[in-house]
């Protein structure tokens, strides 16, 4: 058995000072902080074949506060992790299949929150209260494949078939906020779908001519 294994962490700090010409100006303070540790092992059950495990347990801190009076503090633990089986044909062909885990974080639309004074419509208000937040999105991938060195190993050859199950699905959507005068405010935010799902295949050809 092989492995690597490894730590991980990001911090990042954003201040928001927004000015307006038709609404009170905004500040905010976005902070989050990431924490992870992730392992894999590459296992040898015979000459030919080989089991792949991995795995991945972040934690993910977000701190927000704006002049608004709002503020949001989730604390959100996440996980992904891998499984394969390859197998290696003979020197230049290996065949494998898959099973994967993904994730991608939770968040806040800043441009959301920073654009609620821009309006006094209690409709248009409610409607941006429903997605100031979005969830995780998860991610469940089932691969197989073929990686295969051909003419005296001068061309390279991969070729992937694919099936993403997708819950939570992340979504961009946009937002129009009308103004006195006729102006409107352009908002871009992230919500989530119930669910999705991508499916495809792939193939990469290289050819040392």
């Amino acid at each position: 058995t092989s492995w690597v294994a490894g730590l991980y962490y990001l911090a990042n700090d954003e201040d928001l000072d927004r000015y307006y010409t038709y609404a009170s100006d905004f500040t905010s303070e976005y902070d989050t902080q990431t924490w992870a540790a992730f392992a894999q092992l590459d296992t040898n059950i015979s000459e030919k074949l080989t089991l792949v495990t991995g795995l991945r347990i972040e934690n993910r801190e977000i701190d927000y506060s704006d002049n608004n009076l709002v503020k949001f503090s989730p604390d959100k633990d996440l996980w992904g992790g891998k499984i394969a089986l390859e197998y290696q044909w003979d020197d230049t062909n290996l065949l494998y299949a898959g099973l994967s885990r993904g994730y991608r974080a939770n968040g806040l639309n800043a441009g959301i929150l920073s654009s609620l004074d821009a309006t006094d419509d209690p409709d248009i208000i409610d409607t941006l209260n429903k997605v100031r937040t979005f969830d995780e999105e998860t991610l469940l991938n089932y691969e197989v494949g073929l990686k295969s060195r051909l003419l005296q190993n001068s061309l390279s050859l991969r070729v992937a078939l694919f099936y993403m199950d997708r819950d939570d699905q992340q979504v961009k959507g946009d937002f129009l906020v009308p103004q006195d005068g006729g102006a409107t405010t352009f908002i871009e935010y992230t919500s989530n779908a119930a669910e999705g799902e991508n499916y495809g295949a792939e193939i990469e050809v290289d050819w040392l001519a």
